[in-house]
């Protein structure tokens, strides 16, 4: 490996957000570091995600050297992941491996710092709101699906908010299903 970081066993900050640690830019890529050091090694996750596909080709970019990763090259690897965790359930190396990877966890770690540094953009405030996106979607169901499928609104959506025109979205249905339920047992009375 090129890179020149030794491998050691783990000794990685706990994931929790209240340790000064786990906000520090230089643990996280110290971390990143030593984890992205065995993923080189191993490559057995090449095809799990784009995420690994762009990690692997930006390793091979710079010689096998991880530390020659550029802030924006970490940020463009962390960004294409979306907690699938395929990565996780089938990595040799994770806890209670020695090494203990654990990609998913890093990169909720490494959104969490930069979120911190720069704050959350209107797609993630937004996005992040499930429960509202939902119940105001449902009032007005039929014209927010009809707004979803038609390609100059989508275009908006990919402008503004950074939803991909292309991106398959689920249909809203007038009704909830709490407020399905809630009917459902009544007339069971």
């Amino acid at each position: 490996m090129a890179s020149g970081i030794q491998l050691v066993p783990s000794q990685p900050v706990d994931f929790d957000v209240r340790q000064p640690a786990f906000y520090d830019p230089a643990a996280l890529k110290a971390e990143i570091d030593r984890q992205f050091t065995v993923c080189e090694g191993c490559r057995m996750c090449i095809n799990y995600c784009d995420s690994f596909r762009t990690m692997l080709r930006r390793f091979d970019e710079h010689e096998q050297d991880v530390t020659a990763l550029s802030l924006d090259e970490r940020r463009e690897i962390v960004d294409l992941c979306f907690q699938c965790k395929l990565c996780y359930i089938n990595c040799p190396y994770i806890p209670p491996h020695q090494y203990a990877l654990d990609i998913p966890r890093l990169f909720l770690r490494a959104k969490a710092v930069e979120a911190r540094r720069s704050g959350l953009g209107l797609r993630e405030r937004l996005l992040a709101r499930v429960d509202l996106v939902g119940r105001l979607s449902s009032l007005a169901a039929p014209l927010v699906n009809a707004l979803n499928r038609f390609a100059p609104n989508r275009l908006v959506l990919e402008k503004v908010l950074g939803v991909h025109r292309d991106r398959k979205l689920p249909p809203f249905a007038g009704e909830t299903f709490a407020a399905w339920w809630r009917a459902r047992e009544r007339s069971a009375r």
